[in-house]
């Protein structure tokens, strides 16, 4: 791994050297435990891992793991992570740009997880990237997608880049770089133009001290 390879926002790198993320949110927690099951050791593709917070718990629920990010210090700090929880040495970590994954990533899984991870990219690259991705899933198998709706406070700030993608903005995503927002309606017309079924969502609104977070989150399946 070339650790002076940067892919992807800087500002993530940034944010990874002063340690952010370190446990998985509830909504990945219950997808994994609903789709687990099926499989006897499923391998799974954490798409922009950060430093592990979902990695270490997949792992240690029996996933075969491989953690993708294009922050050197957050894969860096996958495997210091892993070992706080009794996961070491179960990871197989990839850098590179997660929105051109045929370039670094060669074989298939039964579940991908972006947990919050694509969203913070142009749209025309997340796009790009869901049709890669969904060649390397295999046939029943899952992705989940969480991102960030329109009512999220700070939506339509910063430098606009294109319609829905927004550099530098306010409100709760502020000091993360590029900002891509979705609404429901468009998420799904997209996973149905590249052929993803709905397995499930959740759609969440969460305010803290006045600022909202709107969390669109996808179970996709692909078609047998």
């Amino acid at each position: 791994m070339d650790e002076k390879t940067i892919y992807g926002d800087p500002v993530w790198e940034i944010l990874f050297r002063k340690g952010w993320g370190k446990y998985p949110p509830e909504e990945v927690v219950r997808f994994f435990f609903r789709v687990k099951n099926e499989f006897s050791s499923p391998k799974v593709l954490d798409i922009g891992c950060g430093q592990g917070a979902c990695s270490w718990f997949m792992a240690k629920e029996g996933g075969q793991e491989t953690a993708f990010d294009g922050s050197p210090t957050g894969l860096q700090n996958v495997s210091e992570i892993a070992k706080e929880f009794g996961v070491a040495n179960k990871f197989n970590l990839v850098l590179g740009d997660i929105t051109s994954p045929g370039k670094f990533i060669s074989e298939t899984f039964d579940i991908l997880l972006d947990n919050y991870s694509l969203y913070a990219n142009p749209e025309e690259d997340i796009c790009s990237a869901l049709f890669q991705y969904y060649n390397f899933l295999n046939r029943g198998r899952y992705l989940l997608m969480n991102c960030f709706g329109e009512k999220t406070t700070g939506y339509g700030t910063g430098t606009q880049l294109s319609e829905h993608t927004y550099r530098d903005v306010e409100g709760s995503l502020k000091g993360r770089g590029v900002i891509t927002w979705f609404n429901r309606t468009r998420l799904n017309d997209l996973f149905d133009n590249i052929g993803f079924q709905v397995n499930y969502t959740e759609d969440l609104i969460v305010e803290y001290n006045g600022i909202v977070s709107e969390r669109l989150i996808t179970c996709l399946k692909k078609k047998i």
